[in-house]
């Protein structure tokens, strides 16, 4: 790959990751850096084929603008996805991550910025490329010919940048869902999301979101009415937007939702100052003709202690949505952004049931 397409800014990083290739050449099977333009060029093949069972290793730098004048760019946390042949899209789980491959083919890498994917095989919906987006990201793919640990350790040694360094302590921190969570696809894996233990002893889903975003989800099956009502108890230490949440460019929110079998979804969020009660549809693309946003608590009055709520969902899809209401739910989210405005939000959640006439689903933990 030729410097000169490597943006100024990205060229130190560049060096050293190629000096710390050599370093630990002999613990390396096979590596290679590569730019991922922000401007939607597609699918880049760095000419890396791995086989199932090697264990390869991520390193990411950059940014994507969305809108410079906005002052809105997202890291590779959220923008660097990756495949394997014909595997499905997975999206890298933070700046730097590591996996083993599942399957033996061509590794590809994409900058995708927000906006939706039309299927797991990483296909475009019709309005992608996005107009507007610029900047890029450099990515190191490191395939492991020994323990990813001990090659980690080799590469940080002599990578100055520091990313390899976080790498090793991402994965030295890193926690489990609860059992029955799972990243929802289209948004991809993150580390944000995890099962912890509260002071008292009880178990809790914790939220750790720092300038990163990811929706988990727990499957469900039930039948909607009106006695269908969504109960939790959460703990919210850190808002991760001091504006209203409504504008695209300070859309960062933490929230628990319900989706629907029409595809339509309902979170249910604490605000920075908006009335509780209040509702809009996402000003997010793609998100715009599927979610609706509603403020279940507001301002910071309760922050750092446990409060509990229950929302009659079907009451709220008429008054928020309209419609031809929806006969089912099928998940239950919790979600959390902070990239746009590069916050942070910290919170927990816990005692989470669908309560109706035929009884109650309890979520946990």
């Amino acid at each position: 790959m030729s410097q000169e397409n490597i943006p100024v800014e990205l060229r130190r990083a560049e060096a050293e990751w190629r000096t710390a290739a050599s370093a630990c050449a002999d613990k390396l099977n096979q590596s290679v850096i590569a730019f991922l333009s922000g401007e939607g060029d597609g699918w880049v093949n760095p000419a890396i084929e791995v086989a199932t069972g090697q264990t390869v290793t991520l390193l990411a730098t950059g940014q994507i603008w969305l809108s410079r004048e906005l002052n809105l760019a997202i890291p590779p946390s959220i923008t660097l996805w990756y495949r394997i042949g014909d595997g499905p899209v997975t999206r890298c789980i933070s700046n730097t991550g590591t996996f083993i491959a599942d399957r033996s083919g061509a590794l590809q890498l994409i900058a995708k910025p927000p906006g939706e994917w039309a299927d797991m095989a990483g296909n475009f919906l019709a309005d992608y490329p996005h107009a507007g987006a610029s900047g890029g990201l450099l990515v190191a793919v490191l395939v492991w010919s020994g323990n990813v640990d001990e090659g980690l350790k080799a590469f940080a040694a002599a990578d100055k940048s520091g990313v390899a360094e976080a790498e090793r302590t991402r994965r030295g921190n890193e926690k489990p869902l609860p059992r029955g969570w799972t990243p929802l696809w289209r948004v991809g894996q993150s580390g944000i999301f995890y099962e912890d233990t509260g002071s008292d002893g009880r178990r809790l889903l914790a939220c750790q979101c720092d300038n990163d975003s990811t929706i988990v989800k727990y499957p469900v099956d039930i039948p909607l009415d009106d006695d269908t009502r969504l109960a939790w108890s959460w703990r919210v230490d850190r808002l991760p937007s001091a504006q209203p949440e409504s504008t695209l460019p300070t859309h960062d929110y933490l929230s628990i939702a319900v989706e629907f079998e029409n595809g339509q979804d309902l979170t249910y969020y604490w605000s920075a100052g908006l009335p509780v009660g209040s509702s809009f549809r996402c000003p997010l693309g793609w998100w715009d003709k599927h979610e609706t946003h509603i403020v279940a608590r507001s301002g910071v009055k309760d922050l750092g202690q446990w409060v509990s709520e229950e929302k009659s969902v079907l009451d709220d899809y008429r008054r928020a949505v309209g419609g031809v209401v929806p006969q089912r739910l099928i998940g239950v989210w919790l979600i959390a952004l902070s990239a746009l405005q590069r916050g942070i939000g910290q919170a927990a959640y816990r005692d989470m049931q669908l309560k109706g006439r035929r009884g109650n689903l309890w979520i946990g933990p």
